[in-house]
């Protein structure tokens, strides 16, 4: 990732697919009144789709019971986003070499991470962790190592 000098350009959510959620029958007893119940662990994933003129934001979150460390649910979702003007947000280095500005890397992750907090929402009502919250996540740390 670089930081460039500023431009202007529009980004909108393109599309939003939940390509996975799975929930997992529970073989270890724990209590249900621990709090926090369960840790989230997640993965970011960037990726450009330079014919679609799209970059897109992966993310799967893994929900573990923190007392026993088994397998919850998992959700998957994929981000995409238009960019226009898309050349001058995505530098085209060579051939599958791309330069994205931390600014609107940041951005993509900030948003796909708050869509996803509200899909978990929707998907936890009526079970054991339907009181538990996505926490915010610090997508600094998530970098341009992780794009496709």
């Amino acid at each position: 990732m670089k930081t460039n000098n500023k431009i202007s350009f529009n980004m909108r959510f393109a599309e939003i697919k939940t390509s996975k959620y799975t929930q997992n029958d529970l073989e270890h007893k724990f209590d249900p009144s621990r709090n926090p119940l369960v840790e989230f662990q997640t993965k970011i994933q960037f990726k450009i789709l330079e014919e679609q003129k799209r970059l897109g934001c992966l993310i799967v979150v893994i929900i573990n019971i923190l007392e026993t460390k088994e397998k919850f649910a998992e959700l998957k979702v994929e981000n995409l986003f238009e960019i226009n003007p898309f050349y001058e947000v995505v530098i085209k280095k060579e051939e599958n070499k791309f330069e994205v500005s931390d600014s609107v890397m940041m951005q993509l992750a900030t948003s796909s991470v708050s869509t996803v907090r509200g899909i978990l929402h929707e998907k936890l009502k009526g079970t054991i962790a339907q009181n538990e919250v996505y926490p915010l996540i610090d997508v600094s740390k998530f970098n341009k190592e992780n794009q496709e």
